[in-house]
């Protein structure tokens, strides 16, 4: 007898019923499935609204799908402002990890250069897993090194330390006045597209969607 398809499911969302439209995503591979999935978890709320939104803006095609209202999709990759500024609804933890998963994919520098980089990667990510003042802070110091010891060729590793409170707490000990406390996440970005092209957003795709949508923590 054919197996049923778990998208005629009714309203109502149990674990079964998630478990059963996430078996039927992996064995067809199919779109469609996919985001039956992925709105049953939105509405079991397992998935957040912004982070299906956010996949949909990467272009997955199951989010778009499965999205309420879909999000202004890229409609070109040179156009580097529009993309940084349709990031900003969905915060500063979004946009840092879209400026590491660009800057990643850089070629690697000279080894005076890397010590300064590898340690604003390190300090970026602890305050992924971390998000506190501490972390914060030296997150941006990190990233201001890189910008006073490896020259303005590679500012895009400025944008690391950008984080929630970090550049805020140190903006406030320099002094800076508000206007210049900004780290625009273009400017990274321009960097990376400069130099790796179309690989920049594929990376920025790679990595995001499966943050945004949860997925390493679904195993079959």
């Amino acid at each position: 007898m054919a197996r049923r398809d778990p998208g005629s499911h009714a309203a109502g969302v149990s674990d079964a019923v998630l478990r059963e439209l996430e078996r039927w995503w992996r064995q067809t591979g199919s779109v469609e499935h996919e985001a039956a999935w992925l709105q049953e978890r939105a509405r079991a709320g397992e998935l957040a609204p912004e982070r299906l939104q956010l996949a949909a803006y990467l272009g997955h095609s199951a989010a778009v799908v499965a999205a309420a209202t879909p999000p202004q999709r890229i409609q070109s990759s040179h156009d580097l402002a529009a993309f940084a500024r349709g990031l900003e609804p969905f915060g500063r933890e979004a946009q840092v990890r879209v400026a590491l998963a660009a800057v990643e994919r850089l070629p690697p520098s000279p080894a005076t250069k890397r010590t300064y980089l590898q340690a604003c990667v390190s300090a970026v990510r602890r305050w992924l897993l971390e998000p506190g003042q501490d972390q914060a802070r030296a997150a941006f110091w990190a990233g201001q090194q890189v910008a006073d010891y490896c020259g303005p060729e590679l500012n895009a590793y400025r944008l690391l330390g950008w984080t929630p409170g970090g550049i805020e707490a140190a903006a406030s000990l320099l002094g800076w006045p508000p206007e210049a406390r900004d780290e625009p996440l273009g400017a990274c970005l321009a960097e990376c597209w400069r130099v790796l092209g179309l690989e920049a957003l594929n990376a920025v795709r790679a990595e995001l969607v499966p943050w945004a949508l949860g997925l390493d923590a679904h195993r079959i």
